[in-house]
């Protein structure tokens, strides 16, 4: 399979959850990580986010990660970040100035990054899994 068919995930720590601690790791700098890991991905053809720093990147997990973000349900989850993107871009301090970055020059949502948020059971994550990821699912979640 061709890189730019393929698809790939990173997966930022949070812990302890829904404080604010994603993308945190002790004596490393977890942006400027996520900046190299996407240059070489783009180096190595696959269709990798381009024009957001690892900075806004981590900041819109963060973002998602808000329990009053959580509790809109996955179907809100692109329109919390948009609306937080905007008032990033007007100036509002209360939310990281680098989720300005998610908004491009014509006020659109940049369209190179793509927010998975659908509402999974249990069961529809486990049919996605090779059988031995299954297993181990299986053996956390019961």
């Amino acid at each position: 399979t061709p890189a730019h068919d393929r698809k790939v995930g990173l997966v930022l720590y949070g812990f302890p959850p829904n404080v604010g601690a994603v993308g945190t790791a002790a004596l490393l700098n977890v942006p400027r990580s996520l900046d190299a890991i996407l240059h070489t991905l783009q180096n190595a053809g696959y269709d990798a986010p381009t024009g957001l720093s690892g900075e806004a990147l981590v900041a819109g997990v963060a973002w998602l990660c808000r329990p009053d973000v959580i509790n809109g349900g996955a179907a809100r989850m692109i329109t919390s970040l948009e609306a937080a993107a905007r008032r990033a871009q007007a100036g509002d301090p209360n939310v990281a100035q680098a989720l300005a970055e998610f908004i491009d020059e014509a006020d659109a949502f940049r369209g190179n990054v793509t927010v998975v948020a659908d509402a999974a059971s249990h069961e529809d994550i486990g049919d996605t899994l090779t059988k031995e990821m299954r297993t181990r699912l299986d053996a956390c979640w019961g």
